[in-house]
Formats: C-alpha cells, sequence, structure tokens
C-alpha cells in the first residue's frame, strides 16, 4: 500500500513513526509524510524520532513534503492535522486521492467525515479516532507520554469493508493496536463525552485536570456539560448507552492530576487552538437541531473572555 500521513505532530507523529519503521527497509508499503517548517527540515535530514516508553525509534519515510504535488496517487491518506486546518489540509491533498483511496481523518471532535467530504471530489471517507498522548518535542523528535497509542475507526459502509479490514492488518502489522468497529460514531461521540468537558474547564479555569476534580463548583459543571454532550448525541440520532456518563467519569478520575488538555496548553502559549473546532462546533450542531446547551455556551463564552481575543482565529 502506498500511505500517507498528512501532519506529523503528536498523533501523526506516533503513526507515522510506526508505520515508516516497520515497512520503508522492507518495501512492502510505502510511506510519506505531509509536514512543515523546521519540523519536516529535521525530518528530511535525519528522519522522525519517536520517543516512547516502549523504547525509541527512528523512522525514515519514502517522502517528506510540503506538497503532495510529485508523489503517486494513495490507498490509503490518514488524517492528522488539528481541526481548524483539515479542510485545508483535505484540498491539499486531492491530487493524490484517487477514486478507492481510503480517506481516514483522526482529530479530535465531532463531524470530521462531513467536513472532509465536502472538499474531497473522489476517494472513500471513513472516520475514527485515537487514543494517544504525544507532541512534538523539537524538530524531527515527538514524544508519546501516555495511552494505549489505540485507533478505532470504521464506517456503516459495507463496501468499504475490505479497505478497512486491510487498513487494519496495516496497523497492526506496525505494532499499532486498532480497532474496527461498525459503529464508529458510537466510539467518537464518547471520546466527546470526555474531550469536550475536561478541555472546556481545565481551559476556562487554567487549571490542572486534578484542580477540576477537587473544587465541587468545577466538577458538577463538568457533570452538567457530559449531560448536555449525551443529549447533543441523542439529538443527532447517537445513543451512546446508559453507562456512557459513569464511564465517562471514571476515565476522568483516572487521568493524571497535572493534566491539561491540549486547548489550555496551545492558549498558554499563545498558538492557534481548537475552541471553535470543539465547543463552537456543538453549539452549531445544537443550534442546528434546536437544542439548548446553556453550559457548553457558558463555559465556550468564559474562554473567549478569559484569553484575549487574538489567541481566536
Amino acid at each position: 500500500m502506498k500511505v500517507l500521513v498528512a501532519g506529523v505532530g503528536g498523533i501523526g507523529g506516533f503513526l507515522g513513526a510506526k508505520l515508516a519503521s516497520a515497512y520503508s527497509s522492507s518495501g512492502s508499503h510505502e510511506v510519506y509524510f505531509l509536514a512543515r517548517g523546521p519540523h519536516l527540515d529535521a525530518i528530511k535530514k535525519n528522519g522522525l524520532t519517536l520517543r516512547s516508553p516502549l523504547g525509541t525509534i527512528t523512522a525514515h519515510p519514502k517522502g517528506a513534503s510540503d506538497a503532495v504535488s510529485l508523489w503517486p496517487e494513495m490507498d490509503l491518506v490518514i488524517l492528522c492535522v488539528k481541526g481548524y486546518d483539515l479542510r485545508e489540509t483535505a484540498k491539499g491533498i486531492e491530487p493524490v486521492v484517487g477514486e478507492n483511496t481510503l480517506v481516514l481523518p483522526l482529530q479530535n471532535g465531532i463531524g470530521k467525515r462531513e467536513e472532509v467530504e465536502k472538499v474531497l471530489a473522489r476517494g472513500q471517507v471513513a472516520d475514527g479516532t485515537m487514543y494517544v498522548f504525544a507532541h512534538i518535542h523539537s524538530p524531527g523528535v515527538v514524544v508519546h507520554v501516555g495511552g494505549p497509542g489505540k485507533v478505532v475507526f470504521g464506517s456503516p459502509r459495507p463496501d468499504l469493508e475490505p479497505k478497512l479490514e486491510e487498513t487494519r492488518d496495516l496497523l497492526c502489522g506496525a505494532q499499532i493496536e486498532a480497532d474496527l468497529t461498525t459503529e464508529v460514531e458510537v466510539a467518537i461521540w464518547k471520546k466527546f463525552l470526555v474531550l469536550a468537558p475536561v478541555a472546556g474547564l481545565t481551559a476556562l479555569y487554567g487549571a490542572t485536570v486534578g484542580e477540576v476534580r477537587d473544587d465541587q463548583g468545577k466538577w458538577n459543571l463538568l457533570l452538567r456539560l457530559m449531560e448536555e454532550v449525551v443529549e447533543l448525541a441523542k439529538a443527532s440520532g447517537v445513543s451512546l448507552g446508559g453507562d456512557a456518563l459513569d464511564e465517562a467519569v471514571a476515565i476522568v478520575r483516572s487521568f493524571p492530576r497535572d493534566g491539561k488538555s491540549s486547548l489550555l496548553h496551545d492558549l498558554e502559549a499563545g498558538r492557534k487552538n481548537e475552541l471553535d473546532w470543539l465547543l463552537g462546533r456543538a453549539l452549531d450542531l445544537g443550534r442546528d437541531l434546536g437544542i439548548s446547551l446553556p453550559f457548553l455556551k457558558e463555559v465556550y463564552d468564559g474562554i473567549r473572555s478569559r484569553w484575549s481575543p487574538g489567541r481566536f482565529q
């Protein structure tokens, strides 16, 4: 297979390094990286290094560039850029997307598949999510700090099953845990059920997860946010099951006390951030469906008030 990993930050760097390390030397599959800036320059010069509790690897892809124009048509494109770059990146990969190319977006948040399908005239778009804590440490170096590194993906379309199974085998062959499911929307919403409240409250208060857990008022607000996400999922046609809230609470209780969301990290560093991609899109969906989300709206507005307007793009 010819595989393009578009965006080699935390998620893409984890996946790309493992794929290129497993397959590039054997030539059984070709792995390409879409990257930019000093990170790309370092990868071209020295390869991509992944530091993990399981060990350190340095991978050399078949190709690395900030544009796809000179590459062949891909069999698989894994979209790992941040949500705010998704549409632009999807447009940028069009030259290597054919009718039978499987495109797999793994961004945090909801509505990824629909966004990609709006842009691409060709290709078969699946959906998925990723469970890993990883980030760029320095140009050419990605650090995996925790999480299983598991991909959960799929599609309700039976005709995509052979391609999805081939993708699962590709990932597993690179020692990447991969779960294939026909209920991928449930998996995505269950992750969002944890992600949106934790990202929202850590960003609103400039607090760690432990500080949110220890403050009864903040914790009660987190529970209200979770209830609204469950309601929004149900209105969208996705039932998360009777245990979803309890499972989400247990996950938040298991997080490290000093953990922060990537949204808070980006706000503190003055970087472009995913507030509108995460909470803003949820509010937009609620308006479209006629669902009132007062607590999500309160947190969204509070974040924009707390941090300088120039941080939001």
